[in-house]
């Protein structure tokens, strides 16, 4: 028996997807019954109640929705507490697995050998200061209890191995990475797809198309991302860029608050079903990824990476993608901090396609993902 507790309330959310695949590939590996917990915050608890239900797999038996008030502090604690010893009590599991933080009362709750499992998305801490400004001394605790009791850690890139080493002295051979792999099934480079899109689009073959799939935060650098293609549309007025988002309204809104009114003409925004995003990412010639060079970015496995290279695109980044990838995987990133925009076309020009899909599909793939992860943790099963 394994528990798996979680704070993901929708199944089409990214973090829910990297929760479903820790509980395809990880809790379903170990054993073939699951209980799943759900954190509720209490905003989100009338949405629960009017049916808003989802099980991350058919592994799960049963699952508890349990109310998190958040700010409730001490209140809060008991009430978990008490919660999670009777679940525990209930099904004496032999594997735990949380995400996030491990329940700071952890070890007085199982009363019994579990073996436990820190699912770390990324470095808490850090992105917190990064977006407030200040830092919280009470997640650097938090964080650091939880790598102390937890057996074995699973993080989500490389660079986040070696940052939880680094920072908390853990034994690297008890944490494995699995990252925000991409489904190479679905996202791959077609040449067909590359022109049946150009065509709906009405742009040429010989038309450099910049695209950018994502959402309008901050942290995503969209003003950048637009005034270098503005930049480069100056010098190639044919050039286009594809913008795949749902947040239609909030980029129009960036545009006017920062005088890009030019660049509207030769600007494309669509809002595409999932399904549809590779063949859309097939029809341009490089992507953007842009983030501030900062922990918080650089221990990241950006899906929207590999499923750019997924799709053989060549990727305008900054110096954390380093960070990313390695390799064959470097030549493909093109790094915006040296760049020249005249020498765009010619750089494309040099970058085979199928050769940026092919190395995507052998290093960044949910394939390489669940090997990687199956071989860790086989040894518990044997």
């Amino acid at each position: 028996m394994i528990i798996h507790a979680h704070h993901s309330s929708s199944p089409v959310a990214g973090d829910t997807k990297r929760v479903i695949n820790i509980n395809k590939n990880v809790a379903s590996f170990l054993s073939d019954k699951i209980v799943e917990i759900e954190y509720v915050p209490f905003r989100s608890l009338l949405k629960v109640l009017r049916g808003a239900k989802f099980k991350l797999s058919k592994n799960v038996v049963k699952k508890y929705y349990v109310l998190s008030v958040e700010h409730a502090g001490v209140l809060n604690d008991i009430w978990l507490y008490i919660i999670l010893k009777l679940i525990f009590w209930k099904y004496t599991p032999t594997y735990y697995i949380e995400e996030w933080y491990l329940p700071r009362f952890i070890n007085s709750i199982c009363g019994f050998k579990v073996i436990k499992i820190l699912d770390m998305h990324g470095a808490t801490p850090e992105e917190y200061e990064y977006v407030n400004d200040s830092s919280c001394q009470r997640l650097e605790i938090q964080e650091q209890k939880s790598v102390n009791d937890a057996n074995f850690i699973i993080c989500q890139s490389d660079e986040m191995k070696r940052h939880i080493v680094a920072k908390y002295s853990m034994d690297m051979d008890k944490i494995v990475v699995f990252r925000c792999g991409v489904d190479t099934s679905a996202f791959k480079y077609k040449d067909d797809d590359r022109k049946s899109v150009r065509r709906e689009l009405l742009i040429d073959d010989n038309s450099i198309i910049f695209v950018y799939s994502g959402g309008m935060h901050k942290w995503q650098k969209i003003v950048e991302t637009l005034r270098l293609f503005k930049k480069y549309n100056d010098l190639d007025c044919y050039s286009k860029m594809l913008v795949l988002t749902r947040d239609k309204e909030a980029l129009i809104k960036i545009i006017k608050e920062n005088a890009l009114d030019s660049i509207m003409n030769n600007l494309i925004i669509k809002s595409v079903a999932f399904h549809d995003v590779s063949k859309y990412l097939c029809a341009a010639d490089v992507a953007f990824l842009l983030r501030d060079n900062v922990v918080m970015n650089a221990v990241a496995s950006p899906t929207k990476l590999a499923e750019y290279m997924a799709c053989g695109l060549p990727v305008l980044s900054t110096d954390v993608a380093s960070k990313w990838v390695s390799g064959l995987g470097l030549g493909y990133i093109i790094n915006i901090e040296t760049l020249h925009v005249e020498n765009i076309r010619e750089i494309l020009t040099d970058i085979n396609r199928n050769d940026v899909a092919d190395y995507a599909s052998s290093n960044l793939s949910i394939d390489w993902d669940c090997g990687n992860i199956h071989s860790f943790f086989s040894s518990l099963i044997s």
